[in-house]
């Protein structure tokens, strides 16, 4: 008798969170920043097929269907419709008006992942792309966490469509859309901002405060020694600074 999941069957599990629960998220199912180009597209799937497809691991039996199942009936269709550009065009509209919908009216849509509740905090599109790659290396390695590591990243996904039509968490004058429900790992955003800035910027951040400070250490030092020059005529100012001029009468 052949074994027939349904525990992990993606069928049984739909997504519901982030764009997942407004619309399909293929991007989020490869593993896929939304700003991806074409060929980054191919790249994504030919990665998740080679832990997903029964002939390349060594796996059991109903580990190797459940891992067929994800294949067939989620990434390879993601894949399909993201590789057509009509499509994928289309795709990109339809969360541009999906974000411009929500900015509309207050939703409170909670946001379960630390790491989306950060990007609330501090939008930025490296911090958005380096997000998504770090789940994405682990997206497919456990059967028992691959939806929920596709829900992170469609989370991330929400997030930025928002961000990138203008919502700023916090403001004032904008409904609030979203819900943060994990408490960010810093108040202040340039705590954050430093926590994920690439380490060669900050090695270059670094660098230019050194350099200011010794600029600043050696105009200081001119300063003290060099006098002041005395102004081209002698006026009430320079005779209350005791300055001589060319000009004075000996």
């Amino acid at each position: 008798m052949d074994y027939q999941p349904n525990q992990h069957n993606p069928q049984f599990a739909p997504l519901k969170r982030g764009i997942s629960q407004f619309n399909h998220d293929f991007y989020a199912i490869l593993g896929l920043p939304l700003n991806i180009q074409p060929n980054g597209i191919r790249q994504g799937y030919l990665s998740i097929a080679r832990i997903l497809h029964p002939d390349v691991y060594g796996f059991d039996l109903p580990d190797k269907a459940i891992r067929s199942q994800y294949l067939a009936k989620l990434v390879n269709p993601a894949y399909d419709t993201l590789m057509r550009e009509q499509e994928r065009n289309a795709y990109q509209g339809i969360f541009n008006l999906l974000a411009r919908r929500l900015m509309q009216k207050s939703r409170n849509i909670e946001i379960h992942a630390a790491v989306a509740c950060d990007l609330m905090i501090y939008p930025n599109d490296a911090f958005y792309e380096r997000s998504v790659a770090a789940i994405a290396k682990v997206q497919y390695q456990d059967p028992e966490k691959i939806l929920e590591h596709t829900a992170q990243i469609s989370e991330l996904n929400l997030v930025y469509i928002l961000y990138k039509e203008g919502y700023n968490y916090g403001k004032s004058n904008i409904p609030p859309v979203l819900i943060p429900l994990v408490k960010p790992k810093s108040s202040n955003l340039a705590g954050i901002q430093n926590y994920y800035t690439k380490p060669d910027q900050k090695s270059d951040q670094k660098n230019d405060q050194k350099n200011d400070q010794k600029a600043t250490q050696v105009n200081s030092t001119t300063t003290k020694n060099k006098p002041l020059p005395p102004p081209p005529k002698r006026g009430w100012l320079s005779n209350l600074l005791g300055w001589s001029s060319p000009d004075d009468k000996k």
